[in-house]
């Protein structure tokens, strides 16, 4: 039996390259609707373990919401974790309380920057 997610586990995404991650895309709207939609359970981000050094990799992770109709505009963006600088293996660098995380509504985007990052491990629900 596969493990229950929300039960003290979570999902992973292995992280390698500089660049912007969608670790969650968040809810599709119904077909021949645009936007509008958020999803019914929020999601959970837990932060980031660091698992490889590479040159100082930063990690910033953001909710982003959907348009409230057709063709209009993002009602804005969440940071959920915000700079965090990669210095060691071991590091872990969590969003909101240990073993809580934040709850996100919307796309769950996470921005790594540095030239070689080395390796770390999205940890979301």
């Amino acid at each position: 039996m596969p493990a229950q997610l929300s039960e003290g586990n979570c999902n992973y995404t292995p992280l390698s390259t500089a660049g912007t991650y969608t670790l969650d895309p968040g809810v599709s709207p119904p077909a021949g609707q645009v936007g509008g939609l958020l999803r019914s359970h929020p999601g959970v981000f837990y932060g980031v373990a660091v698992i490889g050094v590479g040159t100082a990799a930063v990690y910033s992770a953001f909710d982003v919401l959907p348009p409230a109709s057709p063709g209009g505009a993002s009602p804005g963006t969440n940071t959920l974790m915000g700079l965090s600088t990669a210095t060691a293996v071991g590091q872990q660098f969590i969003a909101g309380l240990q073993g809580v995380g934040v709850r996100f509504k919307g796309q769950l985007l996470l921005v790594v920057a540095a030239t070689a990052p080395g390796a770390a491990n999205a940890l979301w629900d």
